[in-house]
């Protein structure tokens, strides 16, 4: 195999281990269950939302060399100061980071020992192994890569085919198609996976530029290509792994009704395997949100440290001072984060979609330009 391709499918793979985290769990199962007759329009919309959008964000961050702050630069230095702040906001400390530990903790409760059955203590536990994670930077993506990323693709493809195998048939919904694709589409904006490409992409472009440095690869010339490699495979594995959930619940949908978004892996994964299955499969959703989870620690504290204390405080300290916001917003749980993310979604993601593809147009009509003036 070609190096260059190595370097695509490892990244690849990180990418979706960074973005397949809580939401990207619960949501396709929660939306297959209640989905009926219009499950073709309820997957298509949340491909286009969960898919589509955060690879489109990735690739076009990395075409500003993973610099959040050139892709930004247009809305003048004060006010790209506040979004860029804002969004590391959302995806950090504040709601994405936090429900990933309520979804774990959602799924586990019930098979934890007694102490651990407290959210307050759980949460403890789950925020301390995502900073043996990310306190050592460097390593970050290959793990995601090379450990977690293949371990959590076995495990759901494992949980996907038994749960089609075992399906019976769908429940009917009182739904209207045209509600059902927008709930499909808003709910593929709480995933937040476009706000996080911004930030993942950086990370994406380093691990690219690190690796072709090591191969003696010309990055120049062939970035734009092994990225545009990356984000086909992570989208492409991220697609095959929603399509199946959603398939799983919408054939388990009547086991699934009446149970709570946060515990819907645990759920069918009872279903379709039992007690002794149900172990296993969500001891590695554990893994699924600890490898997300990470990834939005890294960005979050990256951030507090260079830009907001100038590097003027240890990173460390701003590790554990990011871990620790996220460890008390996750108290608040599952549908509470959610419901005061949603409404500031579903405004700012139109926002950031048309931002997103003015750049990307900008960028090769300007790259175009360019070089159509080289060759005068």
């Amino acid at each position: 195999m070609k190096t260059e391709t190595k370097i695509a499918l490892t990244n690849g793979v990180a990418l979706f281990a960074m973005f397949f985290g809580a939401g990207n769990l619960v949501f396709p199962l929660s939306l297959g269950s209640t989905a009926g007759s219009d499950i073709v329009s309820v997957w298509l919309a949340f491909i286009i939302a969960g898919v589509g959008l955060p690879f489109l964000g990735v690739f076009t961050i990395t075409l500003f060399r993973g610099d959040y702050w050139k892709f930004f630069s247009p809305l003048s230095k004060v006010l790209a100061f506040v979004v860029i702040t804002f969004l590391i906001l959302i995806i950090g400390p504040l709601f994405a980071a936090p429900r990933t530990e309520t979804v774990t903790f959602g799924s586990l409760q019930n098979l934890m020992p007694g102490f651990l059955q407290h959210h307050a203590a759980f949460s403890a536990l789950y925020f301390l192994i995502v900073f043996l994670i990310t306190v050592k930077q460097s390593h970050l993506t290959e793990v995601l890569g090379k450990i977690l990323g293949p371990i959590k693709i076995t495990v759901f493809v494992v949980l996907i085919i038994a749960a089609i195998w075992s399906g019976h048939h769908a429940t009917s919904t009182q739904q209207s198609s045209i509600d059902q694709f927008s709930n499909s589409l808003s709910t593929g904006y709480n995933t937040m996976d476009l706000l996080a490409a911004f930030f993942f992409g950086g990370v994406i472009y380093q691990a690219i530029l690190l690796r072709c440095s090591e191969h003696s690869i010309d990055f120049k010339t062939r970035a734009v290509p092994i990225t545009l490699k990356s984000c086909v495979t992570g989208g492409v594995l991220l697609a095959i792994v929603y399509t199946g959930f959603m398939a799983s619940a919408w054939l388990h949908a009547d086991g699934l009704q009446g149970v709570p978004t946060a515990s819907m892996v645990s759920a069918i994964s009872m279903l379709v395997f039992g007690h002794a299955g149900q172990w296993f499969v969500c001891l590695c959703i554990a893994l699924t949100c600890l490898a997300t989870a990470s990834a939005l620690a890294e960005v979050s504290s990256h951030y507090v440290y260079r830009f907001i204390c100038r590097g003027k405080v240890p990173r460390l300290a701003c590790l554990i001072f990011t871990l620790v916001f996220m460890y008390a917003m996750s108290l608040l749980g599952f549908d509470t984060i959610i419901n005061l993310a949603s409404p500031i979604l579903n405004y700012l993601y139109p926002l950031l979609i048309v931002f997103c593809v003015v750049r990307l147009v900008k960028y090769f009509y300007d790259h175009r330009r360019s070089k159509s003036v080289v060759a005068v």
